[in-house]
């Protein structure tokens, strides 16, 4: 079971910086998927918990960040938001100089990503989310 916690935080780790290269050319992503089977208080919790504590530091650092990220994404947004609208405004005559206008404006801010690494409890639909708005090392 030691083993076992390691290896699945060893992948983690690795996920969103290396790929596996196969012989035939193949590129497949490193992470795992992994279960562990054992009795109440067989210390799949303690084994995991432990393997996986730098894991836990990045995500608390992650966590940290994103609230700043945050807040500037938000103010960016309402930029962008109240400059998409000056454009469409009355003030810009004519269609070829709102659309000048709106292409110089650029897409939308992108918001940051969801700061987690490990679900506790997973669903279908909250894992595909992360898979869109998480981190590229999302389980």
């Amino acid at each position: 079971m030691a083993a076992h916690s390691v290896l699945g935080a060893a992948s983690l780790a690795v996920q969103a910086h290396a790929d596996v290269e196969l012989p035939t050319g193949e590129r497949n992503p490193t992470s795992l998927d992994m279960l562990t089977i054992a009795g109440s208080g067989e210390r799949k919790t303690a084994c995991d918990s432990l393997a996986q504590r730098g894991v836990a530091a990045r995500e608390r650092e992650l966590r940290d960040a994103y609230e700043s990220d945050m807040l500037a994404y938000r103010n960016n947004i309402d930029a962008w938001e109240q400059a998409r609208s000056e454009a469409k405004g009355s003030k810009v005559k004519g269609v070829e100089a709102k659309r000048e206008a709106l292409n110089k404006l650029g897409p939308p801010p992108q918001p940051p990503l969801t700061p987690l690494l490990t679900i506790d409890e997973p669903t279908l639909e909250g894992m595909t989310r992360l898979f869109r708005v998480g981190t590229p090392a999302s389980p």
